[in-house]
């Protein structure tokens, strides 16, 4: 892992974050792939695919296995068969913004800089920026950046 004063590359924490939401949901619902997929609003396809990417099918057969067929059976028929709409995008959402608030914070809203540490192109992290709605961050933390500049002189 590409490691630098204690982060990793966004795609790196992105696909770490995934396993852990994927592993922790699946484990709820006893290793039923379909039902977990609908409980985080996406297809089963998408989350099997989700689950080739991260490369997480050891533990998903570990768990299927562990959690038995007539238990999951019947813990599925109790549940409500409510969809949550788009949770694992939302999810994802809310930890990417997180994770770019921190870095944008330890480089000083440096954007070249920020884009570097995490193995991205600068346009990258402009487009995620605006697509997290960090903007106003941005500016904040360059703001006060000036200001401390300032302050020091």
């Amino acid at each position: 892992m590409a490691k630098k004063a204690g982060f990793i590359t966004l795609k790196e924490a992105t696909d770490e974050f995934k396993r852990k939401l994927i592993f922790k949901m699946l484990e709820k619902y006893y290793g039923n792939v379909s039902f977990t997929a609908k409980k985080l609003g996406i297809s089963r396809n998408t989350l099997i695919i989700q689950i080739d990417k991260i490369k997480m099918h050891k533990e998903v057969k570990m768990l299927s296995l562990r959690m038995g067929r007539k238990r999951r059976k019947g813990f599925v028929a109790k549940h409500a068969r409510k969809v949550e709409k788009n949770l694992f995008k939302e999810k994802i959402y809310k930890f990417q913004r997180s994770f770019l608030k921190k870095a944008l914070r330890y480089m000083k809203a440096n954007e070249v800089k920020t884009a570097i540490l995490l193995k991205i192109h600068r346009n990258t992290l402009i487009n995620k920026v605006n697509y997290l709605n960090l903007n106003k961050y941005l500016n904040d933390v360059r703001t006060k950046r000036r200001e401390d500049a300032l302050a020091g002189h």
